[in-house]
């Protein structure tokens, strides 16, 4: 009888549940939810490593009021660089305000011959020993993650020039720092959320800076007080946490 029964209660629950099936709502296709990309927020302080190539023009001047004129015309100097970075970054909507200081080692240097009427058989060379920089920027954000940025500020820089002259064994140098201004801009990429890569162009003037003053006699020469107008450009990388 139980196994009756039983049977009995399995063939009509089997019965019913096509109407059952009949009376429930019907089933919409529904679509996947829509990814949406996060902005990045440039807000912050970080800190970096930067490296490129540096180059310039040096132009060497008489200060000697007996012998005024230019010494060396316009050497090229060449060289890269590397260092440090760090920055703070205020973003409001999609402009960005920041403060950023660097200091680099280079190897920028360069050299010519004196041009007549002075000795043609000395040369001048000029060498840099570190680039750095304070200047504050100006950005603009866009496609979520990206920043195009102007910037400028103070440079500053350690350069020795060094006179040689085979002829009469001369070989005497002199170091001075010397602080200027600089301008340029870049782009900057959001690589994840605490990581931005850059890369950045940098235009620098240190006006002139002056060496061997007063002037120096060694024997029958004279190492004339004289002043070097010097530019530099960097085209550089950089990382930033």
């Amino acid at each position: 009888m139980k196994r009756t029964l039983t049977l009995g209660i399995g063939i009509l629950t089997l019965a019913a549940l096509p109407a059952l099936a009949a009376d429930l709502p019907p089933r919409y296709p529904t679509k996947a939810p829509v990814m949406v990309a996060s902005v990045y927020n440039w807000t912050g302080c970080y800190i970096g490593a930067e490296g490129g190539v540096a180059w310039g023009r040096a132009q060497d001047t008489s200060l000697n009021p007996l012998f005024p004129g230019v010494i060396v015309d316009k050497a090229s100097l060449t060289g890269v660089l590397a260092g440090g970075t760090v920055g703070c970054n205020y973003q409001v909507d999609r402009i960005v305000f920041g403060i950023e200081g660097d200091l680099s080692w280079t190897n920028k240097r360069g050299s010519a011959n004196a041009i007549p009427p002075f000795l043609t058989s000395s040369i001048g060379e000029v060498r840099e020993n570190w680039i750095g920089t304070v200047r504050g920027r100006l950005g603009y954000t866009f496609a979520d993650s990206w920043l195009l940025y102007v910037t400028g500020g103070l440079a500053a820089t350690s350069a020795k020039l060094t006179i040689t002259d085979a002829l009469f064994g001369i070989n005497a140098s002199e170091s001075q720092s010397k602080v200027g201004w600089t301008f340029g801009g870049g782009l900057e990429a959001a690589l994840s959320r605490n990581w931005t890569a850059k890369v950045e162009y940098l235009y620098m003037d240190y006006g002139r800076i002056g060496y061997f003053n007063p002037s120096v006699t060694i024997g029958p020469y004279i190492l004339l007080n004289q002043s070097v107008r010097l530019t530099d450009q960097v085209l550089r990388v950089g990382l930033n946490y």
